[in-house]
């Protein structure tokens, strides 16, 4: 597309004289992206699946230390929860807490640990601002600007470019072992983690073309179960790991 070729090439960093995305603009970019994928799919109004992700995210963020948003603590109101209609396994964050989830995914997850620990990887990927970190390096500054003046077409674009492409091999890594750390804190086995890693790398391959979308962002997942498990030995005193009760 042209114009958003064009406007990549601005050096909008000299223009504006800033080295970081505002905060605000990366809020803002969220929202329309949210807005272009509410146009184009279909919400989940399983009463169901809505509970037990919104739950899944409350529990992390509560037993963080609720909604004081010190050190270490998650606030509830910075993760703004999403469940589609679709059947790929995936979920994926955008700029603004934006969390959205598959209905594919919750029927792949075979626990309540499983999909915890999905959640907690992109939770991870939300508080670290790695979708605006890859976003400034896939897009740069002027397309976000730009979207921010609320032109759709190239919302549409970026949002397509974002779902083609993969995260840096090192912020996937962060995502998992934070993911991981952040579940071992809350009292919630990472263990389901590394399981739906092991799950998503044994697919046959007639399942696993289905799900290229999940498995292109998520590379080597034989591997990272692995490095997840070998973290998790160095994550402090050992834990008596709750059964998580949500209904799954």
């Amino acid at each position: 597309m042209a114009i958003y070729a064009g406007l990549k090439e601005i050096p909008w960093k000299k223009i504006f004289h800033i080295d970081d995305v505002n905060i605000e603009i990366g809020k803002e970019f969220g929202d329309q992206m949210w807005d272009a994928i509410q146009q184009q799919e279909t919400l989940d109004t399983n009463e169901r699946n809505i509970h037990l992700v919104d739950t899944l995210v409350d529990i992390i963020c509560l037993q963080t230390g609720g909604n004081k948003g010190k050190g270490n603590q998650l606030k509830r109101e910075d993760f703004k929860v999403h469940v589609i209609v679709k059947d790929q396994v995936n979920a994926f964050a955008m700029p603004g807490g934006h969390l959205v989830v598959h209905t594919g995914l919750i029927e792949a997850c075979e626990s309540p640990e499983q999909l915890a620990g999905v959640l907690a990887h992109e939770m991870i990927h939300i508080t670290e601002e790695h979708v605006t970190k890859k976003l400034i390096k896939e897009v740069g500054l002027g397309v976000l600007a730009s979207i921010v003046g609320g032109n759709g077409e190239i919302v549409r674009e970026v949002l397509r470019h974002l779902s083609s492409t993969a995260y840096d091999r090192s912020l996937e890594k962060e995502a998992d072992l934070k993911g991981a750390e952040l579940l071992h804190n809350v009292s919630i086995n990472p263990e389901g983690m590394a399981e739906f890693m092991d799950y998503m790398a044994n697919l046959p391959e007639s399942k696993a073309m289905e799900n290229l979308d999940w498995l292109s962002t998520h590379p080597d997942s034989k591997d990272r179960a692995k490095d997840i498990r070998e973290a998790a030995k160095n994550f402090g005193p050992n834990k008596k790991y709750a059964k998580l009760n949500v209904g799954f």
